[in-house]
């Protein structure tokens, strides 16, 4: 008994050598009476399945594959405790020390924010860890069965485990975004939806893959590769923006989540031209080369818009930081907090995807993309949209600015999402009064982006003027914020904190050899 307690003794001292954010939780959440209701229900659920199916079985159980369905059921119950109980709990911690105010307890202590954000990660994964050891017993059980698969059941619980940490991530970056009571409520609406959503598709993707996986063939393990990486690139994005949400307005709070958002596409980019070298394939059909365009477009023009809404003026901690040489701030201008320069961020993110989808991919693999002259008006059309978009987004945000200090990024998204529905709307009805023909692209018909590019795709008549329409507007766009993005790189070279730094140095240095 000695021994025992001797041995716990020694745990406790070891944990407390650990995160201190990690200990606090997993000590609240194994006392909460939540954990411990999911954790009872998990069991009572995996028992009474067991009874019911032995029973129901019978002895005919010896027989067939009794395994997978046994399984299955188990398999379900895991995912509903990993996918949605412990992402919500996850929300909820961050939402009850916002709302208990002992968040900016932790804030002023020595823990930077990605000690706290990680700190409430890593409970999180304790949490699921504890309920893969509680559905354990029940997996054994199942390994008595016929059927039962290892292998099967090995990759669906590595992966399970993989997505309820990209989950619990998502969820903590939906509650570190969410400040007021309302938003609260809502973002707790949105957590809900995505964990079903996501837990039944997981499930159902899992269930349907298993049936068909091979996992021989190396084109199996690429593709796990690609969902792995898109997982915790996922994650690990959403973990920067909870940063971002819990450091302080002076500090620094885009870099990082530019940097990881850029090298997320890039990567997947050299991911596919490696996979593509590797297995020695054909070049990608056009379907499948706009496809990845479009989503990689749509996914710098999301983001571009949420770096755009941010205010132009910088602190003087992060001008502290700057480079010494004005070259190198000139190039570290798109990746600094501030509205002018997020656009110019996004901006560079299109060209340096135009020059690796134009010319760096072509020459590392046999796909050209752009080869075809439809191909290269779709294309041109799409980035004029990201253009488009992303500079009324900018100009938006400075507007509204002026009345509307405490202007958050999602604000801007809405209002840009609202104004192009109803230009849809408008245009669908002008349309339907006019009795225009349907094959052919009218020009008020470029404000619907999904319309038009399917339209252009398939050269439909009045496509090549859409495209001039939509060149000319997205340069009106740049032209508009020319200005605020001048603004924002001369503020970021004709720094006068950073000015002050250098001359004060000099200064100590001249006395320094005086003296």
């Amino acid at each position: 008994m000695s021994a025992l307690l001797t041995l716990i003794a020694r745990l406790e001292r070891l944990g407390d050598r650990f995160n201190p954010i990690v200990v606090k939780e997993v000590r609240q959440a194994l006392k909460s009476r939540q954990f411990v209701g999911t954790f009872l229900l998990l069991l009572l659920a995996a028992w009474a399945g067991s009874i019911f199916g032995v029973s129901y079985l019978g002895e005919s159980i010896d027989y067939g594959s009794p395994a997978v369905a046994f399984y299955a059921g188990f398999f379900f119950a895991l995912c509903v405790a990993a996918l949605v109980i412990v992402p919500f709990s996850t929300f909820r911690s961050i939402v009850e020390e916002r709302a208990e105010t002992t968040l900016e307890l932790l804030q002023i202590t020595a823990l930077s924010p990605v000690q706290i954000v990680r700190g409430k990660t890593l409970s999180a994964m304790v949490q699921v860890l504890v309920y893969y050891c509680a559905i354990a017993p029940f997996i054994a059980f199942t390994a008595l069965l016929p059927g039962f698969d290892v292998v099967l059941v090995a990759f669906s619980l590595i992966m399970l485990l993989i997505t309820a940490l990209c989950f619990s991530m998502v969820a903590l970056a939906i509650g570190a975004y969410a400040r007021k009571t309302t938003s609260q409520s809502v973002a707790a609406l949105i957590v809900i939806v995505l964990a079903l959503g996501g837990m039944g598709t997981f499930f159902s993707a899992v269930s349907a893959v298993g049936e068909r996986i091979r996992f021989d063939e190396p084109e199996t393990w690429w593709a796990l590769a690609l969902i792995v990486f898109l997982g915790l690139s996922t994650g690990f994005l959403c973990e920067q923006g909870a940063v971002s949400q819990l450091t302080f307005d002076s500090d620094n709070r885009s870099t990082r989540l530019r940097l990881a958002s850029c090298a997320q596409w890039l990567f997947c980019w050299i991911g596919l031209v490696a996979f593509l070298n590797a297995r020695h394939w054909p070049a990608l059909s056009p379907n499948a080369s706009s496809a990845n365009l479009t989503m990689t477009t749509i996914y710098i023009t999301v983001l571009g818009l949420l770096f755009v809404s941010e205010p132009d003026s910088l602190s003087r901690r992060v001008s502290r930081g700057l480079p010494r040489s004005r070259a190198l701030r000139v190039l570290w201008a798109p990746f600094l907090p501030g509205g002018a320069r997020g656009l110019l961020f996004a901006l560079v993110s299109l060209v340096m995807l135009g020059i690796f989808v134009a010319v760096l991919l072509p020459q590392l693999t046999r796909t050209n993309i752009l080869d075809d002259q439809q191909t290269r008006r779709y294309a041109t059309a799409l980035a004029a949209y990201s253009v488009i978009y992303l500079g009324a987004g900018a100009l938006l945000a400075r507007l509204l600015r002026r009345v509307m200090p405490s202007l958050y990024s999602f604000h801007v998204l809405l209002i840009l999402i609202l104004t192009n529905v109803l230009l849809v709307v408008g245009a669908e009805v002008f349309q339907f009064l006019s009795h225009a023909p349907v094959h052919t692209l009218q020009l008020y018909e470029v404000v619907n982006p999904f319309l038009t590019l399917r339209m252009i795709a398939d050269a439909d008549r009045g496509s090549i003027d859409a495209i001039a329409c939509l060149v000319v507007t997205a340069g009106v766009a740049i032209a508009a914020n020319a200005g605020a993005l001048w603004r924002g790189v001369r503020d970021i070279v004709r720094d006068p904190v950073r000015e002050q730094i250098e001359s004060q140095r000099q200064s100590a240095a001249i006395t320094y050899q005086q003296a």
